[in-house]
């Protein structure tokens, strides 16, 4: 049902009945169908987006900070070279150096995001089983409901036709 249309069949023209309550409640399936793909769809685009730059994010930090440190490597070698006296205080604490302690401080910081975009991928497949379900539910309701329509349907004509023929034989009597 497009915005700023009525739901009720022939406006002004006549009442719900059974084929009208069918169109309109196909239409209006068909329309949570096409609202729910289109919504599952942008968050499977912006999943998939997400998780292409932070792949390219982490690459591009791991080779910063390799860059890094190998620049800064080599400036404390020259920086040694020049002071003799210094030299092994400055090759004990290259080793220890800070860079390579950040390294391991962003590599769990990658792993974390890493394992919170696992989640909420998985959160995103059980969302979207979910969507599966209900519209298998609403298909079995819509079953149901029709084919109990059809069910008291039969019961009242067949009433309406015992009544009939009960009407008839009493007329049928009732003449001299």
């Amino acid at each position: 049902m497009e915005k700023g249309q009525s739901g009720r069949p022939d406006e002004g023209k006549g009442r719900w009945n059974v084929e009208t309550l069918h169109a309109h409640f196909e239409r209006w399936l068909l329309n949570m169908e096409k609202h729910y793909d289109a919504r599952l769809s942008e968050i499977k685009d912006a999943t998939a987006t997400a998780l292409i730059a932070v792949k390219e994010q982490t690459g591009a930090a791991f080779a910063a900070n390799k860059e890094s440190v190998t620049k800064t490597e080599e400036g404390q070698r020259a920086y040694n070279a020049q002071h003799n006296d210094l030299t092994r205080k400055m090759e004990a604490q290259a080793a220890r150096f800070v860079d390579r302690e950040r390294l391991e401080e962003y590599e769990k910081r990658f792993d974390s995001k890493l394992d919170a975009l696992k989640s909420d991928i998985a959160r995103l497949q059980e969302d979207r089983a979910a969507v599966i379900g209900r519209l298998g539910q609403q298909q079995e309701t819509r079953q149901t409901v029709q084919w109990t329509f059809s069910q008291v349907l039969t019961v009242v004509l067949a009433v309406a036709g015992f009544a009939i023929a009960i009407a008839a034989m009493l007329v049928k009597n009732a003449k001299p």
